[in-house]
């Protein structure tokens, strides 16, 4: 196909990159530099999507940034996570920030903290500090900010240290403080070995309602944590690989119970967790850590690390996934994604007692309930993976296993009889979409839009940010 790639350089290492959610539907992105000559930058990039034209403003930020975020309720509120120099050694703290437009004679707002308009204008934006937590401020080792779409408060978010999640406030005078410990192995009494207390995490995400967050650790596994205790421990865990850690995980946004792994085995796996142990997708046959695996998404796997893995915000079955190989790779997962989900719910729906409501599953893309009766090849109790007991249901550690029709979309070309929709018209396997070799060295980060459905962009190692599309063709599966 021929290529829509457009590249933006930056001048320095960067190893961070995220989308900003804007009221209007505008798409940029924030790009953090590492560099040890207290020279760093934060590059805005801004995308017409119209035009394809790409334009960016830059501001300073003296230490090096391993993670940027903008608020979801506030697009210019930005928080990064930076070195700091304290007692003589270097540690982690978080800031944040207020992007500020002031006309360009304006002596406001800091003016060391300056950012450049490319093109001209008769204003300019500018950062402005609100707000700096250091390591050892209740916070541990902080290694990345973590918001949560669907937090029960708007302005909470959390803080992931080297082995801890904590959950903070963003108050309106522009400070932050801390609400409770998530996850703590480093708690007395609260069940943990020394083997658990020396584990790192490496990625967490919250999902569904956001009463559960999900965390990547050293040890090949992923913990589930319900946000609304303060008991410090775990809910359940899922063993994903032998060997490895787990860099990168992401929750579907449309299907709460569904998840995405990467890490240093090169695989990209998904998992329904209210099997909790039942592997429903990955992209490598080999290193499979379960008998019961339900499909595979395709033969092309990375070479090396899988860096990050995102579904898609609008079409969650469409993954991303970049790596230490320099590739960046685009998924189709459409057999347990929610739009087959959709077509499933309609051709069901005349035989549901509820038509508003139906427990579904995702094995062989088949709609099955979670219920007592169902045989899924193990026994959850006595399986070392598990995080739910005979007493408890999915629902009591923070999951709805239903799916409400509410967000699905009333303008989709599907029939009620399920046999005649467009959905069936087209060849929608899984497996790889598009591979794209943009990049030379490791490539980070890749994120889509969070107001384009078919653009996003990925970030290697050397500065080099590739603003790229869904092919025509993927897009014309999903959309007819």
């Amino acid at each position: 196909m021929e290529s829509q790639a457009k590249v933006y350089g930056v001048d320095r290492q960067a190893r961070c990159i995220t989308s900003i959610a804007n009221s209007d539907e505008k798409s940029e992105f924030l790009i953090g530099t590492i560099g040890l000559d207290k020279k760093n930058k934060i590059h805005l990039l801004q995308i017409d999507d119209e035009e394809g034209e790409l334009s960016s403003q830059i501001f300073d930020h003296e230490e090096e940034i391993w993670d940027i975020q903008s608020a979801p309720w506030d697009p210019s509120l930005i928080f990064t996570v930076h070195s700091d120099y304290v007692d003589e050694k270097w540690v982690r703290a978080a800031s944040a920030f207020k992007l500020v437009t002031v006309e360009d004679n304006s002596s406001d707002y800091y003016s060391d903290q300056t950012g450049e308009v490319l093109g001209g204008s008769n204003f300019r934006s500018s950062l402005l500090p609100l707000t700096k937590l250091k390591t050892g401020q209740d916070s541990g080792l902080i290694q990345k900010i973590v918001f949560g779409k669907h937090l029960q408060d708007p302005k909470r978010f959390g803080i992931l240290g080297f082995n801890t999640l904590s959950l903070w406030d963003f108050e309106g005078n522009g400070t932050i403080k801390k609400i409770n410990s998530v996850y703590d192995p480093n708690k007395t009494n609260d069940g943990f070995d020394q083997l658990q207390q020396n584990t790192q995490l490496f990625d967490a995400k919250f999902i569904g309602n956001g009463n559960v967050a999900i965390l990547g650790q050293s040890n090949g596994k992923v913990v589930g944590v319900d946000v609304r205790s303060d008991n410090s421990n775990k809910d359940f865990s899922i063993g994903v690989s032998r060997w490895g850690n787990i860099i990168s995980v992401d929750g579907n946004p449309n299907i709460e119970y569904q998840i995405v792994t990467g890490g240093e085995d090169g695989i990209v796996r998904i998992f329904d967790l209210r099997n909790n142990i039942s592997e429903i997708s990955s992209n490598s046959v080999e290193n499979s850590e379960h008998g019961n695996k339900l499909l595979e998404i395709g033969d092309y796997t990375h070479t090396h690390w899988v860096c990050s893995v995102e579904y898609n915000h609008f079409h969650d079955q469409l993954v991303l996934s970049s790596g230490s190989d320099a590739r960046v790779n685009m998924h189709s997962i459409y057999s347990v994604s929610s739009a087959n989900t959709f077509v499933n719910y309609l051709s069901q729906n005349n035989n549901s007692n509820d038509p508003k409501t139906l427990n579904v599953g995702s094995q062989n893309g088949k709609n099955t309930g979670f219920d007592d009766d169902m045989d899924l090849g193990y026994d959850i109790a006595e399986s070392e993976f598990s995080g739910f007991s005979q007493n408890n249901s999915p629902k009591e550690n923070g999951f709805d296993t239903t799916v409400n029709d509410s967000w699905l979309n009333p303008d989709n070309n599907t029939t009620d009889s399920g046999s005649d929709s467009n959905y069936e018209t087209f060849n929608k396997n899984d497996g790889l979409v598009a591979h794209f070799d943009d990049h030379e060295t490791s490539v980070y980060r890749a994120c889509w839009s969070k107001t384009n459905p078919w653009l996003f962009t990925s970030l290697s190692l050397d500065g080099r940010v590739v603003v790229n599309y869904v092919p025509k063709s993927e897009k014309y599966k999903i959309l007819l």
